[in-house]
């Protein structure tokens, strides 16, 4: 990714903002950062996608893992923004 991972906070909601490409090169930071805000209880989730360029196949399993792990622990995942592009 171009920028680091933004994060906000509105009430329980966490919005999740990647910039520019989504690969091998940073899922691992993402996964990372939602699961240290999993241990302190948060559970609903945005992704938005309206900064993001690409995304890889490595992006694409991070996703999926999020999204199964959230999932397990009660919690949503929603994209948002997603672009033709990456919807391609």
């Amino acid at each position: 990714m171009s920028k680091p991972i933004e994060f906000e906070e509105r009430g329980e909601i966490q919005i999740i903002r990647p910039s520019g490409e989504l690969t091998y090169l940073c899922a691992n930071e993402l996964i990372s950062a939602v699961h240290d805000r999993m241990s302190l209880g948060r559970r609903k989730y945005v992704l938005d996608f309206g900064l993001l360029d690409f995304i890889d196949s490595s992006g694409i399993g991070a996703l999926l893992l999020l999204r199964q792990s959230i999932h397990t622990a009660g919690g949503k995942l929603v994209l948002a923004e997603v672009s033709e592009s990456i919807r391609g």
